[in-house]
């Protein structure tokens, strides 16, 4: 993933990530095996020619399995590395997300170092309801570092089930704290509607739907 670094900042909007349970985020959650890849594309046809990428056919030539989760914004609130790579706002032009219908979350935080430590200890109380939350599909912590440059990838079945979990009272006191205390350098806050998700398993290269 490292040796692609220079090709994926060529993209419109492209982050190299590394995964881990989400427990702590601190560095003794990380999953060595995983890793990710975000990106944001003007059309779907360059979406589409991606994934024939000189970029994704080398780390299929390393990797046992892939999952490719394609997502339409619906609502985004702050910037990563500057930038607004999922729109701003509730998205004009998005279609009502239908009833049942799968729903996504990116979180993304630049933690300013005086506040690492308050952030790792507020977090634990989060991960134990996300884990015990009904409705939770997908759950990872993502990061471009393994300290202080962090986040979230989640996949939920429903809005209800987004939408419980974000009205619970641990992770409201974690939103007010965060705004209080000024956790964050910068932060990201985007809820996508899943349009695609297939998962391959590269040691036969059969796409399983």
């Amino acid at each position: 993933m490292a040796s692609q670094r220079r090709a994926v900042r060529k993209l419109p909007f492209g982050k190299l990530l590394g995964t881990g349970s989400g427990q702590t985020f601190a560095s003794r959650d990380v999953n060595w095996h995983q890793y990710a890849v975000v990106t944001s594309w003007p059309n779907d046809s360059d979406a589409a020619a991606f994934d024939t990428s000189r970029i994704v056919r080398q780390w299929q030539r390393i990797a046992e399995s892939q999952r490719r989760i394609e997502l339409t914004p619906l609502a985004s609130r702050g910037t990563w590395s500057g930038k607004t790579p999922f729109g701003g706002g509730h998205q004009a032009n998005a279609a009502p997300t239908p009833a049942g219908a799968p729903v996504a979350s990116i979180t993304h935080a630049r933690i300013r170092f005086r506040r690492i430590l308050t952030f790792w200890r507020s977090v634990r109380p989060v991960a134990a309801d996300l884990a015990e939350r009904d409705g939770s599909l997908v759950r990872i912590a993502i990061g471009e570092a393994p300290i202080g440059i962090q986040g979230t990838f989640s996949v939920w079945a429903d809005e209800a089930s987004i939408n419980a979990f974000a009205r619970g009272p641990a992770h409201r006191d974690v939103i007010r704290r965060r705004a209080d205390e000024g956790w964050y350098a910068e932060e990201i806050f985007a809820r996508f509607a899943v349009v695609g998700d297939v998962f391959t398993d590269l040691t036969d290269r059969r796409p399983v739907q």
